[in-house]
């Protein structure tokens, strides 16, 4: 009998120990993987985000109002580091972002227009009559009946010029300022003056915008400053002048064009 109950007893001491091991090992694997059904769920969600639009075989819509949002739905979404993000294919018609991929991020736009074989897409800023804060895209169509992202330019008001109300500012400007300014090279500004001294000259202007743009040979900025006068009675001084510059690798802005000339 006594050795019956010992035999007992050292199954159930067996039991106990391989039960305990097979709860450590649980433990250790849950801590290891929290919640494995949020990791699924998440690692789903990761492959659904990652799922390129481009997948889609159908061709593009020929019908503009496929492009162009109600005025109640419009929103501008653009920044400078968002368009420059953007990939142009140019020429090579190859590597460009796809018509489908820009809208399902950006929304549709404000304009859109079929030319041929090119479709203009436009967001422009609500209100914005001017373009102070506008995107033009250019997409080409593909053999595949598909549009991808060829040419672009856009319009972002200046951050990094500081400006002035037209209200407050009072014009020290004459012809013979604007005429003794020397405008380089169209494209590059080369050989052109410096922003800084003139804005060392004559101050902060009323209005600063942007001008970037990738026709297939890179990005390239320009920056356009005005100097809007309601205030001066002094006929002697000019109430509207406007000036462009082309941004340098070393962020230099030298000038493109001036007006008003003779």
């Amino acid at each position: 009998q006594r050795k019956k109950v010992l035999s007992i007893i050292a199954l159930v001491l067996a039991s106990l120990i391989f039960l305990v091991s097979g709860l450590a090992v649980f433990v250790r694997q849950a801590q290891n993987n929290p919640n494995p059904t949020e990791q699924t769920e998440s690692k789903k969600s990761d492959e659904k985000d990652d799922t390129d639009v481009d997948d889609d075989d159908s061709k593009d819509s020929t019908d503009v109002k496929d492009y162009i949002a109600d005025s109640s739905d419009f929103k501008f979404k653009w920044t400078k580091s968002k368009f420059t993000n953007l990939k142009f294919s140019s020429y090579s018609n190859k590597n460009g972002d796809s018509l489908k991929s820009v809208v399902k991020k950006f929304g549709k736009g404000s304009n859109a227009t079929i030319s041929g074989e090119s479709l203009n897409l436009e967001y422009r800023k609500s209100g914005d009559d001017d373009e102070r804060e506008s995107v033009h895209l250019i997409f080409r169509k593909q053999y595949n009946g598909k549009f991808i992202l060829s040419d672009g330019y856009a319009y972002f008001t200046s951050k990094d010029i500081k400006t002035v109300s037209e209200k407050s500012y009072k014009s020290d400007w004459t012809q013979a300022d604007v005429d003794a300014l020397t405008v380089g090279d169209s494209s590059t500004g080369k050989g052109g003056d410096n922003l800084n001294e003139v804005l060392k000259k004559h101050g902060n202007p009323t209005e600063a915008r942007e001008s970037i743009s990738n026709y297939g040979d890179g990005f390239k900025t320009s920056l356009k400053i005005f100097y809007n006068s309601n205030a001066s009675n002094d006929s002697s001084k000019l109430s509207y002048v406007s000036l462009e510059f082309a941004q340098q690798s070393n962020d230099d802005y030298l000038l493109t064009y001036k007006y008003p000339t003779k």
